[in-house]
C-alpha cells in the first residue's frame, strides 16, 4: 500500500497554470469588486458580478484556486477531496448554474440508499419521490397515509425555500412563506414525529442527511434536512464530468475570458475602510488596492480581525454554539476491474430496531459512511465517514497512538464497513489514502479542517446563518459560512444572492 505525506496533500491537480504566483504586483488604483478567497462561493460570486460588466479582482492566499472543489492525487489518479456530487436546490438554482456557464459538466447521477437492520436490508434507488415513497410505502403500509401527508408537506416547503432563496425575495420577512415561518425553528427528529411513530421508517429517513451534515436529528435544522432530501427527488443529483474540481477551473477560465485578474499566493492583512465605508485591502509588505466593495470568502471569524476596530465590532460572527461533527474521514482507494458494479452514488448507514439503539443512532453515534463511485475513467472509490463516528474520536483521544497509528485504525474501521455493505468487494479494493481533518486543515489552511469549515456551521442551520450583506457598508460575505448555507447546493444559491446584494449597493453608489 504506497504511503502518501501529508506534505503531498497540496498537489492539488485543480491548480491552475499561467496564473501569476508574483505578490503584490502593483495594481490598478481602483476595481468596483475584490473578492477574497478563490473557493467556489468566491468563483461563483466574481463571475456573475463579471458579466454584470463589473472589474473584478480575485486575491487567494493558496497557489490553487477552488477550495473544497479541489482534488488531491494519489499515484497520479485524482479524487475529489471536499464536494464530489452536487444537487440543485429548485429551478432558481438551475438558471443559477446556466450563468454559470457550468451546465454541460454536470452529469445526471442515480443515488441508491442502503440500510441495515439486523432483520431486513432496505436497498432503494432515492433518485426520485416517486420511487423513494413508493419503496416506504410497501414497506411500511400502516404509515401509508403519513407518509403522503409528508412527501406532500415537503415538497410544498421546498418550493417555498427555492422562491426564498432569490435575490428579489431574500429577506429576514417570512410572512409571504408560511411554511418556512412555522419550521424554521423545527429540528428534523421534531419534523419527522410530526408524521411518523415508527422509528425504523424515521431513521430510514434520518440516515439521508448524517452523511452530509453529521449533526444528531434533533440539533439538525428541519429545513435544511427537508432541502437536502427534497433536491435528491426534484432534480436528482449530478457528477461534474473531471470531478468537482473542473468547476472550480471552468469558472477560473470564465473569469480569465471576462478579464477577471487573479493574483495567488497573496493573503490580504487587512480591510481599508474610508468614511465609514469599504475601501479596499491591504497586505504585508505595504501594498495596498482600492476598491468599492468587497466580497469575503472567507469564514468570519478569520475576517473579523482583518477590520480595524471599531469597525470590527460590525462583522457578525454567529453566536450559536459549534459542533465538530461534520469534519470527515475520507479513505480513497481503486478496485480492481473485475470488482462489483457499484451505482455511482451510495448512501449506506447501520441503524436498529429497537427504540432505545434507535435514540443512540439520532444522537451521533451511528455507523454511517457513504460511498461515491464516479462514472467511467479509472474505476475509483471514495469512503466518507463523519469524524464524529466512534473510531476516529476514540482514536484521537487515545494518547498511547501515533497519529499515523490512529489513521490506520479509522481505516481498518471503513473497510470493516465496506465489507459489511459490499461483501463482494472485499479483496478487490487497493486502498491509496486517508484524509482526515488534521490533513484538511493542513491542506486548506481553515480552522480545523472541517469540509464546512471547523465547527462552522451551527446545530440550527435553518435560515439563520450570517447575513452576507455586513454591517460594515460595501462588506459582503458569501460562501459555506454566511448564509444560506453551507454544501456546494446553498453556496452556488447563496453566490447569486451576495452579487445581487453587491450589485444593488455598487448601483446605489454612482
Amino acid at each position: 500500500m504506497p504511503k502518501v505525506a501529508v506534505s503531498s496533500l497540496t498537489k492539488i491537480t485543480a491548480r491552475m497554470r499561467g496564473l501569476s504566483r508574483l505578490r503584490y504586483r502593483s495594481f490598478p488604483s481602483e476595481y468596483d469588486v475584490l473578492v477574497i478567497g478563490a473557493g467556489l462561493g468566491g468563483l461563483a460570486t466574481a463571475v456573475l458580478l463579471a458579466r454584470m460588466g463589473y472589474r473584478i479582482l480575485v486575491l487567494e492566499k493558496n497557489e490553487f484556486v477552488g477550495g473544497y472543489a479541489s482534488q488531491v492525487t494519489y499515484d497520479g489518479i485524482g479524487f475529489d477531496f471536499g464536494a464530489q456530487d452536487i444537487t440543485i436546490l429548485g429551478k432558481e438554482g438551475m438558471r443559477i448554474v446556466r450563468r454559470l456557464g457550468i451546465q454541460d459538466q454536470l452529469q445526471p447521477l442515480h443515488p441508491h440508499a442502503v440500510s441495515i437492520y439486523p432483520e431486513h436490508h432496505f436497498v432503494w434507488d432515492s433518485g426520485s419521490t416517486k420511487a423513494t415513497r413508493d419503496y416506504l410505502l410497501k414497506h411500511f403500509p400502516d404509515e401509508s397515509d403519513a407518509l403522503r401527508h409528508f412527501f406532500g408537506e415537503m415538497n410544498t416547503i421546498y418550493r417555498e425555500m427555492d422562491r426564498y432563496l432569490t435575490p428579489r425575495n431574500f429577506q429576514p420577512k417570512l410572512r409571504a412563506f408560511p411554511r418556512l415561518a412555522r419550521y424554521r425553528e423545527f429540528t428534523a427528529e421534531r419534523f419527522l414525529r410530526e408524521f411518523f411513530s415508527d422509528d425504523i421508517l424515521i431513521s430510514l429517513l434520518s440516515s439521508y442527511c448524517l452523511f452530509y451534515q453529521g449533526l444528531p436529528m434533533q440539533t439538525l435544522s428541519a429545513l435544511h434536512f427537508i432541502g437536502l432530501l427534497q433536491s435528491y427527488f426534484d432534480t436528482g443529483a449530478f457528477y461534474a464530468k473531471g470531478g468537482v474540481g473542473s468547476l472550480s477551473q471552468s469558472m477560473h477560465r470564465s473569469l480569465e475570458n471576462l478579464g477577471v485578474r487573479f493574483e495567488l499566493n497573496t493573503p490580504v492583512n487587512g480591510i481599508m475602510i474610508a468614511m465609514g465605508r469599504v475601501s479596499g485591502a491591504s497586505f504585508d509588505d505595504g501594498h495596498s488596492v482600492g476598491s468599492n466593495a468587497v466580497v469575503s470568502n472567507i469564514d468570519p471569524r478569520v475576517l473579523r480581525p482583518l477590520v480595524p476596530k471599531p469597525q470590527d465590532a460590525l462583522i457578525q460572527t454567529d453566536p450559536q454554539p459549534r459542533v465538530n461533527h461534520l469534519s470527515r474521514c475520507q479513505l480513497f482507494a481503486v478496485l480492481d476491474n473485475d470488482a462489483l458494479e457499484l451505482p455511482f452514488v451510495t448512501f449506506y448507514a447501520t441503524t436498529y430496531d429497537k427504540a432505545e439503539e434507535y435514540q443512540a443512532f439520532v444522537r451521533g453515534k451511528p455507523a454511517s459512511m457513504r460511498i461515491f463511485c464516479p462514472p467511467g475513467g479509472t474505476r475509483t472509490l471514495s469512503i466518507a465517514i463523519p469524524a464524529g463516528f466512534d473510531t476516529w474520536q476514540n482514536a484521537l483521544n487515545d494518547g498511547k497512538l501515533a497519529y499515523d497509528e490512529k489513521k490506520e485504525a479509522m481505516k481498518a474501521r471503513i473497510l470493516e464497513l465496506l465489507w459489511c455493505a459490499y461483501l463482494q468487494l472485499k479483496g478487490k479494493v487497493r486502498v491509496l489514502g486517508l484524509v482526515t481533518p488534521v490533513d484538511l486543515s493542513n491542506l486548506s489552511g481553515n480552522l480545523g479542517g472541517s469540509l464546512y469549515g471547523a465547527d462552522a456551521i451551527p446545530e440550527q442551520t435553518g435560515l439563520r446563518r450570517t447575513a452576507i450583506a455586513s454591517l460594515l457598508p460595501g462588506l459582503f460575505l458569501t460562501g459555506q459560512w454566511v448564509a444560506p448555507g453551507g454544501s456546494a447546493t446553498l453556496v452556488l444559491r447563496g453566490a447569486a444572492l451576495t452579487a445581487a446584494a453587491v450589485d444593488g449597493y455598487l448601483r446605489k453608489m454612482r
